[in-house]
């Protein structure tokens, strides 16, 4: 278990320190730091950062935030059809995510089902600005049955009798939420909001399934809906540069670690 688990990490490691492409697999050549001068110094470095962030806290926000105003109302004794309602809203989380994201792109697409339903000719995926806000849009829907259902789990978990207490002194819902719930919940929201943040941060699939990194790809740049993991796969896979890769993948390591 521990070579399959440090071994490549190790060889991701020495390999961005040299000059591996698709011709040099086999005869690798130190380079130093080259390849980091090129990963800090490429155009797109900022921008694709960037949005890295902005996906990753706007998903995990919403992830949380959703998942938790759900699993409150899912565990409120006053809603009838709760396992009904619970059954429906795990639907995203059982489907296979590569089957639904590809659905949704198939209605996104100009001909597909939102626009018969609006009756109009949008092509929001070929837009840079729409093209985001709907990668982000699928992956909160992706993310929320998870964050619901393992909320739900912490607040069952939580002591009935300081509700009752709280409910014979009078106290509101929402000083009841801010002073027992939320405080409550807080050794489940830190690893929760720690594990969603590493999910997200390295979510392939929606990007590369609904916008492949586009639009406005250029070779060698990041496309405009490009985070950090879809572009270092162009760059190891479409460019050939295993070692500037291997080096991209080591920042992104950094990153999550600090």
């Amino acid at each position: 278990m521990a070579i399959l688990t440090f071994y490549p990490v190790f060889y991701g490691i020495w390999l961005s320190f040299t000059d591996a492409d698709q011709t040099h697999l086999g005869e690798q050549v130190w380079v130093g730091l080259d390849n980091f001068v090129q990963v800090f110094t490429a155009s797109g470095f900022l921008r694709v950062t960037l949005f890295t962030l902005v996906w990753t806290v706007v998903n995990v926000a919403a992830h949380i935030g959703l998942g938790l105003l759900l699993a409150i109302m899912l565990n409120s004794k006053h809603i009838r059809g709760r396992t009904a309602y619970r059954t429906v809203l795990l639907l995203p989380w059982a489907i296979p995510s590569y089957i639904s994201v590809l659905v949704w792109r198939g209605m996104l697409e100009p001909a597909g089902l939102v626009n018969d339903l609006l009756g109009t000719d949008l092509n929001l995926l070929n837009d840079p600005t729409g093209a985001k806000a709907l990668v982000i849009m699928v992956n909160i829907w992706l993310g929320i049955p998870f964050m619901m259902m393992s909320l739900s789990g912490a607040l069952q978990a939580l002591p009935r009798d300081m509700y009752e207490a709280a409910e014979l002194d009078g106290v509101s819902a929402w000083d009841c939420f801010r002073h027992l719930t939320l405080p409550n919940l807080k050794p489940a929201l830190v690893p929760l909001s720690l594990l969603g943040f590493i999910w997200t941060f390295n979510m392939f699939n929606v990007i590369y399934l609904m916008t492949d990194g586009g639009p406005d790809l250029w070779f060698g740049e990041p496309g405009s809906t490009d985070i950090l993991i879809t572009y270092v796969y162009d760059v190891a896979f479409r460019d050939g540069a295993y070692g500037v890769a291997a080096a991209w993948s080591v920042v992104i390591f950094a990153m999550l670690v600090a």
